[in-house]
């Protein structure tokens, strides 16, 4: 089932009532444009916190919740700018 979702990109910003939590999931075949602890860890510093983990799979969160749309925006510029298309 995975094959069929190659190759594949994930970003999911969750806000909670006092917190956001950040999860991304990247393909093992476009890890070498974009790491998921990477891109969790600049998303959640962003956001006033932390996180990271693995080149496929990261976690992170932050505290401030209002800047989830900037978040989001860097997000997507992170994959613009690894050549990694929406």
């Amino acid at each position: 089932a995975q094959q069929a979702l190659e190759p594949f990109v994930g970003v999911v910003l969750s806000k909670g009532e006092d917190q956001v939590q950040v999860v991304a999931a990247v393909s093992p075949t476009l890890t070498g444009k974009v790491r998921a602890g990477d891109l969790v860890k600049q998303l959640a510093t962003l956001l006033g916190g932390g996180g990271g983990g693995r080149p496929e799979a990261a976690q992170g969160r932050g505290k401030e919740i209002g800047r989830i749309d900037d978040a989001a925006a860097a997000a997507k510029a992170a994959l613009e700018a690894a050549g990694v298309r929406g």
